[in-house]
């Protein structure tokens, strides 16, 4: 599902991030049945992960069996400094993957 949004006039973290957030995908887990994978065109994006996505499914019936991946997009051109490619939420956080 490709994601559009038009900036809004205050910019904060919020705007930030959520405008970073270009596709989001539901696929089948390599860890548990469902892989949730977040595709960002800016590292900012995790915020909008951690704090919406993230929120709505720790402590919820389906935390066992959902993996959430957040991805920034390969071959753009880099007009942010990358400070993570992948992220994955282990034990509650999200940590770099290799």
């Amino acid at each position: 599902m490709k994601v559009h949004s038009r900036p809004e006039r205050n910019v904060n973290i919020h705007t930030v991030s959520a405008l970073s957030i270009e596709e989001v995908h539901a696929r089948e887990g390599e860890r548990v049945p469902i892989r949730i994978e977040a595709h960002m065109n800016n590292s900012a994006g995790i915020f909008q992960v951690q704090e919406t996505l993230d929120k709505k499914i720790k402590g919820s019936p389906i935390e066992d069996y959902v993996e959430v991946v957040a991805l920034t997009m390969p071959d753009e051109p880099r007009m942010d400094q990358r400070i993570a490619n992948q992220l994955v939420i282990m034990e509650g956080k999200f940590k770099p993957k290799d």
